[in-house]
Parts: structure tokens; C-alpha cells; sequence
């Protein structure tokens, strides 16, 4: 494959996680000194949803599948970048609550990604 191919499967996956990512953000909006749940649903939907795919490119391997899906749509809908922006903001206001967060974030991204290989494992 042609690099300038790789990024543009790369660049159109990225939009599309990244708009989907928005909109959830716009459906699901945060107060100030609250937690920021979009953030916590696109990581665990990304973390389920990359577990998933993984097993099934290593069965029928397609690097336009794994550049456009696992790199572009769901590192563009995933975001953990976000997640510390959260912890930072709220550690500000309430450091037990940006510590619960955190510790959240992280019990249900691995909760989700053992479930996305889960699903896969059991077809």
C-alpha cells in the first residue's frame, strides 16, 4: 500500500471517530466541576470495539480495515487526552473526585475491552 493511501484510510476513519466523538459530547454535555461522562462512554465504546477487531484482523488480516477502523475511526472517537483534561479540571475543584474518576475511567475501559474480546472469542 502506498503511504499516501495509508493516510488518507487513516485521515477519513479519524473524521469520522472524531465527529462521532463530538456528538456525543453534544448529546451527553458536562457541567463545570462534574464529571465529563462522553469522555468515559467513547473510551469504553472504543476499548470494547478495538478488542473486538483485533482478533478478527488476526484471522483474516486487512491493513485497510486496521488503518481506517482501529487507527482512524476509534483513535479519533477515543480520547486520552480527555480523559486527563477531566482529571486535571477536576482535581482543581476536588481531588478525591478526580482520583474516583480516573480510577473509573480505568476499571471500565479494561471491563470493556475484555468484553469486546469476549464477544469475539464466543462466535
Amino acid at each position: 500500500m502506498r503511504p499516501a493511501t495509508a493516510l488518507l484510510l487513516v485521515a477519513c476513519g479519524g473524521a469520522g471517530g472524531g465527529l462521532l466523538r463530538e456528538a456525543v459530547r453534544v448529546l451527553v454535555p458536562a457541567s463545570a466541576g462534574t464529571w465529563d461522562w462522553s469522555v468515559l462512554v467513547v473510551n469504553a465504546v472504543g476499548a470494547f470495539a478495538l478488542a473486538a477487531l483485533l482478533p478478527v484482523l488476526g484471522r483474516r488480516p486487512s491493513e485497510r480495515v486496521r488503518l481506517a477502523v482501529g487507527t482512524g475511526l476509534l483513535g479519533g472517537l477515543t480520547t486520552f487526552s480527555g480523559l486527563v483534561v477531566e482529571a486535571v479540571l477536576l482535581s482543581e475543584a476536588d481531588l478525591v473526585s478526580a482520583a474516583a474518576y480516573v480510577v473509573v475511567a480505568v476499571a471500565s475501559l479494561l471491563a470493556a475491552a475484555w468484553a469486546g474480546a469476549r464477544v469475539v472469542r464466543v462466535r
